[in-house]
């Protein structure tokens, strides 16, 4: 299945070609949140947020078909 992942912070160094901050890859069916973070490229302790068309969900929810996931990494400051 073919799966879009808007990424943040510094997520955006994984994305597609041209595309910074988006990636665009095929997936297989029935894969976790978790499962595409690795397929990215990245390791899970980098995100500390998943959204799923908008909504917050965790890194063993599975993904839909067609469906657009935004991952974003921790904010630090001081």
């Amino acid at each position: 299945m073919i799966v879009t992942a808007r990424l943040f912070g510094t997520l955006r160094r994984f994305g597609s070609p041209g595309s910074p901050g988006l990636w665009r890859g095929e997936v297989p069916e029935g894969s976790s949140v978790r499962d595409i973070v690795r397929a990215i490229g990245a390791e899970e302790r980098e995100v500390a947020a998943a959204a799923l068309d908008g909504g917050l969900v965790s890194l063993d929810t599975t993904v839909a078909p067609g469906a657009t996931l935004t991952l974003v990494t921790p904010v630090g400051g001081g």
